[in-house]
């Protein structure tokens, strides 16, 4: 459950930073303007949207 709770609350936080300060939609996950420091953040989000997706083979659901 503390693992859900955190993953949302940091979803809130991103989706957030990435509408006001970026001017996004809130889709921070799928944006090259965020300022990721770490190649290896940036292959484990792209590993866990390609997971979610199951290789674009079904939608990308917010929060999935």
């Amino acid at each position: 459950m503390f693992e859900v709770v955190l993953r949302n609350a940091l979803d809130r936080q991103l989706t957030a930073y990435h509408q006001i300060t970026l001017s996004g939609n809130g889709h921070w996950y799928s944006d090259a303007r965020m300022p990721w420091t770490s190649k290896k953040l940036t292959d484990q989000i792209d590993r866990a949207r390609a997971q979610a997706t199951a290789n674009g083979k079904t939608l990308e659901i917010h929060g999935k």
